[in-house]
C-alpha cells in the first residue's frame, strides 16, 4: 500500500509541475470487476489535494470535470457501442481528510461533465481522492470509456462570478439565436412571396398555354370535320354522276340496236 501511494505522490508531482497546486488533472482506464485483484485499493488512483484557501474554515468546493473518450479514435457504431451508453461502466470516487481519515464524499456513477461538491469547514487543509473507472462488462464485446478528469478547487464567489458569466453569455447567445431566428424567419418570408408570385405568374402562363391549345385543337377539329363531310359530298355527287352517265349511255345504246 506505501508503495502504492509514492507511485501515485510521484504521479500527482509530475502532474502538479504544469498546472497550478489546486488543479489536478489525469485519466482512468477502465478496470474489469470481474478480474479485480484481492487488494482491491490498488486497482483505484489516490491523490492528495491541498487547499490553496489561508483559511481553512471557509468553505469551498470541489469542481469536477468528466470526459469521456474513446481508445485510439475507436468508431463506437461499429463495435455495438459503449459500456457507458449499455451502463455497464461506472466512474467512483470517494473524498477524505487526510488528517483524521473521515469520509466527506463518496460518489458512485459520477456523471460525465462537470460536478461541483460543497464541502463544510472541518480545519483540514489537505484532502485525499480515489477515483476507480470500473467496467461490469466481461464479454469484452463493447468498447470500454476512458474518463479524462480534472479536480480543482474554487470559493463560493469565484463561482458565483463564473455561474453569473456563463448566465451572461447564455442570454447573450439566446438573444443572438432569438435574432437571428427572426431574421431567417423574414428572409423565408421574403422568399416565399417571391417564390409565391413566381408560381402564381407560371401558373398563369401554363392556363393560357392550356387555353390556346384548346382552342387551336378546337378548330382543328372543325376544320377536318368540315373537311371529311365536304369529301364525302363530293363522292357522292361523283358516283351518282358517274350512274347517271351509265344509265344514259345503256339508253342511248339500245336505241342504236333497235
Amino acid at each position: 500500500m506505501e508503495r502504492f501511494w509514492w507511485i501515485v505522490s510521484m504521479f500527482a508531482f509530475v502532474a502538479g509541475s504544469s498546472v497550478p497546486s489546486d488543479h489536478v488533472g489525469f485519466v482512468l482506464e477502465a478496470v474489469k470487476s470481474a478480474y479485480r485483484s484481492g487488494e482491491q485499493d490498488l486497482d483505484r488512483f489516490c491523490f492528495e489535494l491541498e487547499s490553496p484557501f489561508v483559511e481553512p474554515t471557509s468553505e469551498f468546493l470541489f469542481v469536477i470535470d468528466v470526459v469521456d473518450t474513446l481508445p485510439f479514435h475507436t468508431d463506437p457504431s461499429r463495435f455495438g457501442g459503449t459500456n457507458v451508453d449499455r451502463d455497464k461502466q461506472s466512474l467512483d470516487m470517494t473524498i477524505h481528510d487526510c488528517a483524521n481519515g473521515d469520509l466527506i464524499r463518496s460518489r458512485r456513477r459520477l456523471a460525465s461533465g462537470t460536478s461541483v461538491i460543497e464541502v463544510s469547514p472541518s480545519g483540514s487543509r489537505k484532502f485525499c481522492f480515489c477515483f476507480v473507472n470500473l467496467s461490469y462488462d466481461s464479454s469484452w464485446k463493447f468498447i470500454d470509456v476512458i474518463k479524462t478528469i480534472t479536480v480543482r478547487m474554487a470559493a463560493h464567489d469565484s463561482i458565483q462570478k463564473r455561474q453569473r458569466k456563463s448566465q451572461l453569455v447564455k442570454e447573450m447567445a439566446l438573444e443572438s439565436l432569438q435574432q437571428t431566428e427572426r431574421s431567417i424567419r423574414t428572409l423565408l418570408g421574403l422568399a416565399d412571396s417571391g417564390e409565391r408570385s413566381e408560381l402564381l405568374e407560371l401558373e398563369s402562363e401554363r392556363r393560357d398555354l392550356n387555353e390556346e391549345v384548346f382552342n387551336r385543337l378546337l378548330c382543328g377539329e372543325a376544320a377536318f370535320t368540315v373537311a371529311v363531310i365536304a369529301s364525302n359530298l363530293l363522292l357522292t355527287r361523283h358516283f351518282i354522276r358517274r350512274h347517271r352517265d351509265r344509265i344514259r349511255d345503256a339508253r342511248r345504246n339500245k336505241r342504236f340496236n333497235h
